[in-house]
């Protein structure tokens, strides 16, 4: 990463102009920095202006090329789509893999991805199969070696087989009491996996709501009925005690001041925790523009005092940038400005922007 970001836009760009001639010798400067490259493509502040991502593949050991025929003739259109998006190997068509052993994991990764791919679309009794110059997967030795005329023939056949829907439907434990309806699991309906994860986690956050930190799924219990196409769905929820937030422990911080980031978290210690006031504190860590990510996580576990740990782990943005800018006018002909900024001048987020 460069020590610092760069902007090129064809607005009039804030802040006092830099000399042309300044600007024309950085520009050429990159120009003659590019063309000392030995590379076909051509960049600039990280913009490829030409040339091919092709020469990326040199570096790939013993490079094996092959081509993918993916058929699920009993398949809708949007499910096909869905099908080839999973698929590493028609995605990733272009570019070769490092030999035969490269080729064989990722048609068996790409099994996992599509048979996925088949339960999002509740789809459990489907079938995935992969060949290789004709050859089934499963057929095949973990050392076979594919020596055919290149690209090597890879065939993709699914049967979707027929969609299900939600059969019973039970919440146990602590989630008893709750109505699988509010959470989107309805007799009959979508009974695709992410239908299924998506309630989960609605009801861990409703719980959560609660002030419930530790609330989690323990136990799921999925039965697909395949003589009436039906999903039957069992979870079991274990809600936890409501809790105080304890000790805020921030992780990352090198030029921001630790003590600020817990700050403007705004999670006082002995106040009941809550998931929206964590959201709010990742979001206002972020506004304050410092930080590239902030990941918030409550402790696996409450503290002697019965309260929960939160741990802040943030990576920070470079502090220093600029930015260059252009405009054209029939009047007053080509204009160039650039400005220079700071983002965290004493630690504690100030900025300077000139």
């Amino acid at each position: 990463m460069p020590a610092h970001e760069t902007q090129m836009s064809g607005g009039v760009a804030p802040g006092r102009g830099l000399p042309r001639d300044l600007l024309f010798a950085l520009f050429c400067a990159a120009i003659l920095a590019g063309e000392a490259r030995p590379a076909a493509a051509f960049e600039i502040f990280g913009i490829k202006l030409w040339g091919s991502s092709k020469d990326e593949d040199a570096d790939i050991v013993d490079p094996l090329r092959y081509s993918v025929t993916l058929n699920a003739p009993d398949a809708d259109k949007d499910l096909v789509k869905r099908l080839e998006n999973a698929s590493a190997l028609k995605n990733d068509e272009d570019h070769p893999v490092s030999g035969s052993l490269g080729l064989m994991a990722k048609a068996r990764g790409d099994r996992e991805q599509l048979v996925a791919a088949l339960y999002a679309d509740a789809r459990y009794e489907g079938v995935v199969t992969i060949t290789i110059e004709g050859k089934s997967i499963d057929e095949l030795p973990p050392d076979a070696e594919f020596k055919g005329p290149q690209p090597i023939p890879v065939v993709i056949s699914v049967a979707p087989g027929a969609k299900f829907t939600l059969g019973n439907i039970r919440l146990k434990g602590d989630a008893a009491g709750l109505a699988s309806a509010d959470f989107g699991l309805i007799a009959g309906g979508d009974a695709g996996s992410g239908a299924v994860l998506k309630a989960e986690a609605l009801i861990v956050r409703a719980l959560k709501d609660e002030g419930r930190p530790l609330a989690k799924i323990t136990d799921r219990e999925i039965v697909a009925e395949h003589a009436s196409s039906t999903l039957d769905v069992t979870l079991t929820v274990a809600a936890g005690p409501v809790a105080a937030y304890g000790d805020t422990t921030v992780e990352g911080t090198e030029k921001v001041d630790r003590d600020f980031t817990e700050y403007m978290t705004g999670l006082k210690r002995g106040q009941q925790y809550s998931p929206q006031e964590i959201d709010d504190a990742r979001d206002r860590l972020l506004g304050l523009e410092v930080f590239n990510s902030v990941t918030i996580k409550e402790g696996d576990s409450l503290d002697a005092n019965g309260n929960i740990p939160i741990d802040v782990q943030v990576s920070e943005r470079k502090p220093r940038f600029f930015g260059l800018g252009g405009t054209f006018s029939n009047t007053e002909g080509l204009g160039l400005e650039g400005y220079w900024g700071h983002r965290n001048l004493f630690g504690q987020a100030e900025k300077l922007r000139i």
